[in-house]
């Protein structure tokens, strides 16, 4: 589960993509958001019926308001079936890293775009 978009399709996209390169075990995999297109709140309830245990995975960086409002809304919606949570990453020291990289690629980019000239 991710935050998802009402507006953009990017995070869809990006959500789809992890769920595929997560597809190794042999279990179904379903993404759904918070908002958007894959809304738990219309997808879910088919998988809380038919199932007696099922695995939520936040895709969040913490498990704050909004990771706790879902699954408090979960809770009122279940009355059978045994739901586990993942840790959301928690800002897991290699987002850092990532996030350091990404900006260390951009700067280069703006540098190298800055100095660039047309030739004709």
């Amino acid at each position: 589960m991710a935050h998802g978009s009402e507006c953009y399709r990017h995070p869809d996209i990006a959500l789809w993509q992890l769920t595929q390169d997560c597809d190794v075990f042999e279990i179904p995999i379903s993404m759904m958001t918070l908002y958007g297109d894959y809304n738990y709140r219309f997808n879910l309830l088919h998988y809380l019926k038919n199932n007696t245990d099922i695995l939520i995975v936040p895709i969040f960086f913490y498990d704050g308001f909004l990771v706790n409002k879902a699954k408090r809304h979960i809770a009122q919606m279940n009355d059978s079936c045994n739901i586990h949570y993942a840790a959301a990453i928690n800002f897991d020291p290699l987002l850092s890293t990532m996030i350091t990289e990404r900006i260390k690629q951009l700067e280069v980019f703006e540098s190298v775009s800055n100095s660039t000239q047309l030739v004709r």
